[in-house]
């Protein structure tokens, strides 16, 4: 116990009646005053704070209360693996980059600020990039904050995002690319109508099961954004759903069957070389949920709607579509196979 060289910091530590406290400091003088300190108060029954974490320890009490068995899981993983090689120390026996040895109240702003210079000057990393991994070391240092595991929460920078551009289907387009569909692949076909009616996200789609039909309306229970919700099924998706159910049905049956019984793989490689035929490179799954937002915009249905039928947790994120949107109106989902349905051609093979 005493004073010892950790990294750039100095760590005191003292340890009275089998309880340990340690902490670490810039420089070696302020780590001798706080371990004198620390002694005088446990020496005459001063009250002691609770024990500081390490940054490993917040890191795996954060990742088991907050993101474990969630969607937000792996990229968090990732995002503290990349953390770690700033904060820690290279391990060669075990080929990692180890932090527990570092004292959380040691990353104070002025670390923090060198952690975001790391990431945009070393790393090279993009403003979007950062602020992931912003926002995960600032979760993490707020969970001990809370858990009284810190003193003092740093300040935290934060890039601005450029929005970019709005990608989304023409009717020009959308007729194209179902052309292409009903010769090529009939079932990404119906995959590509059902996504542009719906919004709802390439996983959305593909974990869709027949319970995930209710009241003749089609629920996504856990999304993305933690926010579930049900659409209404327009004509030419309902076609399609009732149509690949019966096919479904028949083989599957009594179990739960999923409405498109593909990978994510399948509609990656359809839609990249239906880009490539077409000559539409910046055409993706995504820009069909795009293509819906807009166009719910476009016939004036109000934000809030919009918001709910594409499953945002934020209105900022909605707000996006808004500028084509010059006043509202009310919500009628109608609208959209009315103003879109002329687009879609009479598909019966399901492959």
């Amino acid at each position: 116990m005493g004073i010892l060289k950790r990294g750039n910091n100095w760590q005191a530590d003292v340890r009275v009646k089998g309880i340990r406290h340690r902490k670490a400091f810039k420089s070696h003088d302020e780590a001798e005053t706080w371990l004198q300190a620390t002694k005088f108060q446990l020496k005459h029954d001063i009250p002691m704070p609770k024990e500081s974490w390490t940054l490993k320890k917040a890191q795996d009490q954060c990742m088991k209360i907050e993101w474990e068995n969630k969607r937000s899981e792996r990229t968090n993983l990732l995002n503290i693996r990349m953390m770690n090689e700033f904060f820690g120390t290279y391990n060669k026996t075990m080929d990692e980059y180890r932090v527990d040895h570092v004292d959380l109240n040691s990353i104070d702003t002025e670390t923090v600020n060198e952690f975001f210079i790391h990431c945009r000057d070393i790393k090279k990393n993009k403003d979007s990039t950062i602020n992931r991994k912003l926002a995960c070391l600032s979760k993490i240092m707020q969970f001990a904050f809370d858990s009284e595991r810190l003193a003092k929460m740093p300040k935290f920078p934060r890039q601005k995002e450029p929005q970019g551009r709005l990608r989304f289907l023409t009717k020009e387009e959308e007729v194209q690319i179902l052309d292409y569909f009903k010769k090529n692949s009939p079932s990404i076909y119906d995959f590509t109508v059902v996504a542009l009616d719906t919004g709802f996200r390439k996983s959305e789609l593909l974990n869709l099961e027949d319970r995930d039909i209710v009241d003749k309306k089609l629920v996504i229970w856990t999304s993305k954004g933690d926010v579930s919700r049900s659409i209404d099924m327009t004509p030419r998706v309902k076609e399609i759903v009732y149509r690949r159910l019966l096919g479904a049905r028949s083989t599957n049956y009594p179990f739960h069957y999923n409405i498109f019984s593909f990978s994510k793989y399948v509609v990656r490689t359809a839609f990249e070389n239906m880009a490539k035929d077409l000559n539409l490179p910046d055409v993706t799954p995504h820009v069909l949920r795009h293509t819906f937002g807009t166009r719910l915009a476009k016939l004036r249905v109000p934000l809030k709607n919009i918001k709910t039928l594409m499953g945002h947790k934020v209105s900022t994120t909605t707000e996006r579509y808004m500028h084509l949107a010059p006043e509202d109106n009310e919500l009628d989902m109608n609208l959209l196979a009315e103003e879109y349905g002329s687009c879609v051609h009479n598909v019966t093979k399901t492959a």
